[in-house]
């Protein structure tokens, strides 16, 4: 994601593939073709159910919440900065 205070000089990381069409979008969860977290969740949940989207704030995912705290910890936020 870029930040107005990041380097302008530094490289965007692209997501791999293409957005889930709309008007055909896959079985199971609309992104699992190019998210790099699938294969983190047990089964084939990703492929063949769709998330819900729990109430207030979050995000539809099969990832569990201990499964999210430790991806952006060790994977995201030290892209950050």
């Amino acid at each position: 994601m870029p930040r107005l205070a990041s380097n302008v000089a530094e490289p965007l990381t692209p997501i791999p593939g293409a957005p889930p069409s709309l008007l055909a979008p896959p079985p199971g969860c609309p992104f699992h073709p190019r998210c790099g977290f699938s294969g983190d969740v047990p089964g084939d949940r990703c492929r063949t159910e769709r998330p819900e989207l729990p109430a207030g704030r979050g995000a539809a995912c099969h990832l569990t919440a201990e499964q999210k705290r430790t991806t952006f910890t060790e994977q995201i936020k030290p892209r950050l900065g």
